[in-house]
């Protein structure tokens, strides 16, 4: 694997970052999967990369759960006491 080194401070300015957070602004999450996985390669272990992924996972897990409960695959607590 090739190293970079490229210093923090240029990171905002990396087109793929740039290209990362369009997408996340329109809520294209898979694309943002895919940049994450490039940004990792060239900043790795950068503390700012990983809460992005980790909101990201959140952003992801809650639209999954969004589809699911419209499918009716969720069942609501309240449902259990009835």
């Amino acid at each position: 694997m090739p190293e970079f080194n490229i210093d923090h401070d240029n990171f905002v300015n990396d087109p793929e970052y740039q290209k990362l957070l369009a997408h996340y602004q329109n809520a294209n999450f898979s694309e943002c999967t895919e940049l994450l996985e490039v940004l990792h390669i060239k900043y790795p272990d950068d503390p700012d990369l990983r809460k992005f992924e980790d909101d990201l996972q959140l952003r992801l897990s809650l639209k999954k759960i969004a589809a699911s409960s419209k499918s009716g695959k969720i069942l609501l607590l309240s449902h259990w006491y009835v």
